[in-house]
């Protein structure tokens, strides 16, 4: 495994504050595209099409959990599928304090290695990380987790068995008596519209009813769709919308928020 490569040089900070630049490119064993880029003095983890970690990924989730109130909440224990290069688990940790278990799933070999090698993902001390299929891994696993987070993509398409009913009932069976459930979803098109009408269909069936927070850029709009187990989401809506016409997770050409 490569060694993490902690910090770019001077000269290559300040030039990625003018022109952000590719720093590495390659094949991913699922996506079939990925690129560590250096802009504003940060490494972020792209695809062809979508930001996977630390850019319009961390900024959509930063604004999940203040909307959420993470900071209030006790998490002893975090499911992550999708782990990415550690964006949510960074968040989780380091700005929302919480000192918990985190139990990371990412199928990518190529993504876990780029997390080493940039993003010094063994900082993450209570981090149990593992190669593995996120639907693989819940149609097995007995444990119990008071956050689940769901960002399984390969470019900007989440794979359909996600959406199925099998998939979240064994969600349901992993969710703690008074979790949070967090599944990410980008909607770029018509069959996007459709499964996460099914998705949050499954959800309402088996879980309890969720509710969305839309969060839209220039050209991608997220849909986060989140169920509360312990409010049951009564009283509890995030229903408004969050523009900035500003951003793009997809161009390094305009400024992102930092």
């Amino acid at each position: 495994m490569n060694n993490y490569n902690p910090i770019p040089n001077q000269l290559e900070k300040i030039f990625s504050y003018i022109l952000p630049f590719s720093v590495e490119q390659k094949k991913g064993e699922i996506s079939p595209y990925l690129e560590v880029s250096l802009y504003c003095g940060k490494y972020k983890l792209n695809a062809a099409k979508v930001n996977y970690s630390y850019g319009g990924l961390h900024y959509i989730f930063d604004e999940v959990f203040n909307k959420i109130q993470l900071k209030e909440k006790k998490i002893e224990n975090a499911l992550i599928l999708g782990f990415g290069a550690g964006s949510v688990a960074c968040l989780l940790t380091e700005k929302y304090d919480q000192n918990c278990m985190i139990t990371g799933v990412e199928k990518d070999a190529e993504v876990i290695e780029l997390g080493h090698k940039y993003f010094n993902i063994t900082r993450f001390k209570k981090l149990n990380l593992i190669h593995e299929d996120a639907s693989d891994f819940v149609s097995k696993c007995n444990l119990k987790f008071d956050l689940i987070i769901v960002d399984v993509f390969v470019e900007d398409n989440v794979p359909k068995k996600f959406h199925q009913l099998h998939f979240i009932q064994g969600l349901d069976e992993l969710l703690s008596e008074n979790g949070i459930l967090i599944f990410n979803k980008v909607i770029n098109n018509s069959d996007h519209k459709n499964e996460i009408k099914l998705l949050s269909e499954n959800i309402n069936n088996v879980m309890g009813k969720c509710v969305f927070h839309d969060i839209v850029f220039s050209n991608t709009k997220n849909s986060v769709l989140i169920f509360d187990r312990k409010k049951n989401n009564k009283n509890y809506h995030l229903d408004e919308k969050y523009y900035d016409k500003n951003y793009t997770s997809n161009s390094l050409k305009i400024k992102e928020p930092v």
